[in-house]
């Protein structure tokens, strides 16, 4: 490429009579060096204005050469600037290129991270609740070698990340086959269930364990509530079922008593040689016993009760 070549260059010098303006003009000043009074107000106010004037006219002076002199300094920054651009154009093309390039290697990266991160899910037989591993932050230029394949760092980082889903995925697992002894060995007639620990299955041991053991706790205070509600309600359907039957046998024995009374002749009257007569007394009496009990041990301890009680002469009893 051509290099760029200074045929001419020039500093710009500008020779005034500097020192004879500046004398005369120190000089010149004196007059001007006055004290203002309310005599030489107006006056110092005309001088002012002069003063300004001087200044303007040596102030324009200035201008007028300095913009002589920065023309061509003008002219020679638009050309290189012209030059420059070329230069900036040609470069950002080819930085276009570049990206776009590099885009489509991150691209293919990303194709290959997805596909290699497949296999090894498939190889440490990784289930699809487990497949959790993010691999986006992997797809980079160095993780692609030169002949279109995954870099070395690239698959072991993504085995290592697949490994870290197995190993979750065996705890949960392990929880999941120990839930049901531990549910049996807490004293729990029903194991609890997966749904019951899916929000916090997948913690860490001390806090899986710690909220376990709370739930099961909680799930054996709620079977204790259960139990004792089936018992009261066995209980009272016993006491209605031993209801029922005794106001069936009670109303059975009346019927017997009922039949005798109307079908066997009155009997006749017994006076003994004291001139006592034999009356008959039957009498109800309702009372509680264990459940299942033989009703002729209750007979026997009726009999024994009035015996210590004076009343010796009992001739029948039916327990109902």
């Amino acid at each position: 490429m051509q290099e760029i070549e200074i045929k001419k260059f020039v500093i710009p010098q500008i020779e005034v009579n500097f020192e004879e303006v500046k004398a005369a003009l120190l000089k010149g000043i004196k007059k001007y060096d006055i004290i203002v009074t309310q005599d030489t107000v107006k006056e110092s106010k005309t001088m002012a204005t002069e003063l300004n004037k001087l200044s303007g006219k040596l102030d324009k002076v200035r201008k007028e050469k300095v913009a002589e002199m920065k023309q061509p300094i003008d002219d020679f920054t638009a050309k290189m600037n012209e030059l420059k651009g070329i230069c900036q154009d040609s470069r950002q093309k080819i930085l276009a290129q570049v990206q776009k390039f590099e885009d489509e290697q991150v691209e293919a990266c990303k194709d290959l991270l997805d596909k290699y991160l497949l296999r090894q899910y498939e190889k440490q037989e990784v289930t699809e609740e487990f497949r959790k591993s993010t691999i986006q932050d992997l797809a980079m230029l160095s993780n692609i070698t030169t002949a279109g394949s995954l870099a070395k760092k690239a698959r072991d980082e993504v085995e290592k990340r697949v490994a870290e889903n197995k190993k979750l995925q065996d705890k949960v697992q392990m929880r999941l086959l120990s839930l049901e002894n531990e549910s049996y060995k807490a004293g729990l007639k029903e194991p609890i269930t997966k749904e019951s620990i899916g929000h916090f299955l997948y913690a860490d041991d001390e806090e899986y364990l710690s909220r376990l053991q709370t739930l099961i706790q909680s799930e054996l205070q709620r079977q204790e509530r259960m139990q004792e509600r089936i018992r009261q309600e066995e209980e009272r359907k016993a006491q209605l079922e031993a209801q029922k039957q005794l106001q069936q046998e009670r109303e059975a024995f009346e019927q017997r008593q009922e039949v005798q009374t109307k079908s066997a002749p009155a009997p006749e009257p017994q006076i003994d040689s004291d001139g006592l007569q034999v009356y008959r007394a039957v009498a109800t009496f309702e009372f509680k016993a264990k459940a299942g009990i033989e009703k002729e041990k209750i007979a026997n301890a009726i009999k024994d009760k009035l015996e210590k009680a004076g009343f010796t002469s009992l001739v029948g009893l039916e327990v109902m």
